[in-house]
């Protein structure tokens, strides 16, 4: 953990850096942190914990007062991660222990020189960590929810799809947990309705790329109306992506 921490450190470019690698590394060293972090053994747990708050705490002086590159992977990382007990059931992620670290997390920030401060010279960080923290919760509470159901398909993917819906404002994370469906109904054969979810995720993509513009975007189809006529419900799709919601 001392490594990693120096790493981020050293070579922050490596991480914060706007360009597909860099996201790329960052989501990664997100979700391996939020994996040790789900550890069953405490001093584990805590370096984990550690080394999560530095990274937030890197990610914020270097980002002039924020860290939301850093918030939106440790988000969509934990997304993924928490949908593991479609192949592993219960043993996929231990979030009795996540839960005690993201507690750990909050005491790290409360004791970091940043929450000391006072007045106009009092940091926001310790403040955004607690909100980030509570909305990892909330993506924990809703997995305990659908492993209640493992063994109840209709249910689960409902629970699924309730989820995958909370989060019309984050393509993203809408994103991941379409292809989360389309994962469990592959593992079950139901290859037509993977297909549907592959569809509204190709929906979303389309839609997504004509509200930012860019290279090559032309070529493409201009809407979700592409699509229609193999499926009318991917008009939702359209909502889904507008400009006002946070992609990246």
């Amino acid at each position: 953990m001392a490594l990693q921490r120096c790493l981020v450190a050293k070579f922050p470019h490596l991480l914060f850096f706007p360009d597909n690698t860099a996201s790329s590394l960052l989501g990664q060293l997100c979700a391996q942190l939020l994996r040790v972090a789900s550890s069953k053994h405490p001093a584990i747990r805590s370096q984990a914990a550690g080394s999560l708050y530095h990274l937030l705490q890197e990610s914020f002086h270097r980002s002039e007062g924020t860290f939301e590159q850093v918030r939106r992977r440790v988000t969509t990382a934990l997304s993924t991660l928490v949908s593991e007990y479609e192949a592993f059931g219960p043993s996929g992620l231990n979030d009795d222990g996540l839960g005690i670290s993201l507690r750990t997390l909050l005491a790290y920030s409360g004791k970091a020189p940043d929450s000391t401060a006072t007045g106009n010279n009092k940091s926001p960080l310790p403040g955004l960590i607690k909100e980030l923290s509570v909305g990892l919760h909330l993506i924990l509470t809703d997995t305990v929810k659908m492993r209640a159901y493992y063994d109840d398909h209709e249910m689960l993917i409902d629970l699924m799809h309730r989820l995958a819906r909370s989060y019309a404002r984050n393509p993203n994370l809408r994103l991941t947990w379409l292809h989360n469906i389309a994962n469990r109904h592959m593992l079950r054969g139901s290859y037509l309705e993977a297909a549907q979810c592959l569809l509204h995720c190709a929906a979303l993509v389309i839609e997504h790329l004509h509200h930012e513009g860019g290279e090559g975007v032309d070529s493409l189809p201009v809407s979700v109306d592409a699509f229609m006529k193999l499926s009318t419900n991917v008009w939702e799709e359209s909502e889904m992506a507008c400009s006002r919601c946070t992609w990246r």
